[in-house]
């Protein structure tokens, strides 16, 4: 069975799932800045359980779901499923890259660009993802192409 026998199912899991990884990254995201800004302008580095509680939960999270929607994406035969599992899996090691951000940050004050720079390489990945799913639609739409010009 597709996903278009249960379209509202699918939809309602998308949504969901959607919603819910894209507050989490925002969140932590939000954290993050908030601590880099305060090093940045002089204050005192005040060390935050929240970021690091929203960071572990933000990114287990993300992993399960990232599992999950690989299952039903399998189940299901969902490219768009496994695509979106895909970005919840690389949303998750983004939750933890700010937890190991912040560790070395806090030993080694140096290193304070290494949040962004595990942010730019996640980018590039999801970069070349979507290059690959590209390059794999090309010759479904070719043969879609030639499907419908021999009718």
């Amino acid at each position: 069975m597709s996903c278009v026998h249960y379209a509202p199912q699918c939809l309602c899991f998308w949504i969901c799932f959607r919603r819910h990884a894209g507050c989490a990254v925002l969140c932590h995201r939000a954290v993050a800045l908030q601590q880099r800004s305060s090093c940045a302008f002089g204050a005192p580095r005040i060390h935050d359980d929240f970021l690091f509680s929203v960071s572990i939960v933000s990114g287990l999270v993300c992993v399960v779901l990232a599992v999950i929607k690989f299952m039903l994406g399998k189940v299901l035969t969902s490219r768009a499923l496994v695509t979106d599992g895909f970005n919840s899996l690389v949303g998750g090691i983004m939750g933890f890259s700010i937890l190991i951000s912040a560790e070395v940050f806090k030993h080694e004050p140096k290193v304070w660009y290494l949040d962004g720079t595990i942010g730019v390489l996640m980018g590039l990945i999801i970069l070349a993802y979507g290059v690959k799913l590209l390059r794999d639609m090309i010759p479904r739409v070719r043969q879609t192409r030639n499907y419908e010009r021999f009718e």
